[in-house]
């Protein structure tokens, strides 16, 4: 046992973090639980909540899931903190689980056991596990698969620009059930992002205290076809290709390289603020995607049913080429089921699938490689047939990027 004069040293430093110090309640809770640690007390759930969180003295921890909510992310912060300001910190203060909520002290050794990480370890796999493949596809398709033409639509400002190439994978977002001891995680369609869960929160569509927020996502299995037809197009590009999953974007990369996205509509995270100008709008559940054809004023409105029996899919892909922030560039492939991405990349890579899209552009207004358009693909599982335009629209050099980061799921007007 550490010196109750280091612990509280320590305890000190913590709480004075920028991790801790604008958090009063985290504050007094883990004050309370060391204090309980350094005087042989075993604290409850219950008394958490009266001495350690002020809270009403009937508290009810049966129903109420207050204390273990703050005890999660009691937890994240400190591995925040020891992942960050205190990483150098002789003794570190943690709280196992499954121990009552008491304390331990012990060193901070600089190899840190992954089984104290699992998060951060399924995290890394995924993008170790797509660094892997991105490295396999590299070295098997780079021999036999030509890349495309160097002024071909939509690739050809993206070869020649001097910005980097990022390539952003669409991943899902997952939440855990604090009420449940054991480890269950929840995926609901309509919570995508951080403020998906507090609007609808706010609106009383989901109880807040329930779930916790998690590092945890994962990605659909189209990534790994993705990953093969784009590669051979990627090795030939004379500069830097970096890998991101959507959910870790953020507005900085935005004006910093070339951007590729590939993921379903649910996924677009930051990247709704680009497509909030376009002519095309989306809808979850029941899914639609519509197409507002401003120079007919109509209104085109397409469903992308399943039948699980089958296998058959019908899907509606948006692939679009937008200006980025700093003079940069915005691809997109996105849709609702897997066919729809993995069809139009698979096509979009195909020079002569290129040469009969680049027709499109010969009655141009705006002079520019910017456009969106939709594709009908029919198929079944992950195997797509040929994608079908069905809309196709020039977008001017000031097309203006949107502020808000609402997912772009309103039917149109």
């Amino acid at each position: 046992m550490k010196s109750s004069a280091k612990i509280l040293e320590e305890l000190n430093k913590i709480t004075s973090s920028n991790e801790f110090k604008d958090s009063k309640s985290y504050k007094n809770l883990l004050t309370y639980l060391v204090n309980c640690s350094l005087n042989g007390t075993k604290p409850t759930e219950n008394s958490i909540a009266s001495d350690g969180l002020n809270k009403k003295v009937n508290f009810d921890s049966g129903n109420d899931a207050t204390v273990r909510v703050y005890i999660y992310n009691l937890r994240k912060k400190l591995d925040s903190y020891y992942l960050n300001e205190g990483k150098n910190d002789q003794i570190k203060i943690t709280i196992p689980k499954g121990h009552h909520y008491e304390v331990e002290f012990v060193s901070n050794e600089k190899s840190v056991s992954i089984l104290r990480y699992p998060k951060i370890l399924i995290y890394s796999l995924i993008l170790l596990f797509a660094g892997n493949i991105f490295l396999l596809t590299y070295m098997f398709s780079k021999k036999n698969t030509p890349a495309v033409a160097e002024n071909s639509v939509p690739w050809s400002d993206i070869i020649n620009s001097e910005f980097p190439v990022l390539l952003v994978i669409g991943d899902y977002y997952v939440l855990k059930d604090s009420t449940s001891e054991r480890n269950n995680y929840v995926r609901d369609i309509f919570i995508n992002s951080y403020s998906d869960f507090e609007r609808l929160a706010k609106e009383g569509e989901i109880e807040k205290n329930k779930f916790v927020q998690t590092e945890i996502t994962f990605l659909g299995k189209f990534a790994l076809w993705c990953f093969n037809e784009l590669s051979p197009l990627l090795n030939s590009l004379n500069k830097p290709v970096e890998l991101k999953l959507s959910s870790q974007l953020v507005w900085d990369d935005l004006s910093k390289y070339d951007i590729i996205f590939i993921g379903p509509f649910k996924t677009l995270n930051i990247l709704n603020n680009f497509v909030s100008g376009l002519n095309s709008s989306y809808q979850i559940k029941p899914n639609r995607i519509f197409f507002n054809d401003t120079k007919n004023d109509s209104l085109y409105e397409y469903h992308s049913p399943k039948n699980f029996q089958t296998g058959y899919v019908k899907d509606y892909s948006l692939v679009a080429k937008l200006p980025g922030l700093n003079g940069n560039n915005v691809l997109m492939f996105s849709s609702t089921h897997d066919i729809g991405h993995i069809s139009t990349v698979k096509n979009f890579v195909n020079q002569q699938f290129l040469d009969s899209f680049q027709d499109h552009f010969t009655n141009d207004e705006f002079h520019n490689n910017y456009f969106e358009s939709i594709f009908e693909v029919e198929g079944f599982e992950r195997t797509g047939f040929f994608p079908k335009l069905t809309h196709f629209r020039n977008i001017e050099d000031n097309y203006s990027v949107g502020l808000n980061s609402e997912p772009m799921v309103e039917q149109p007007k």
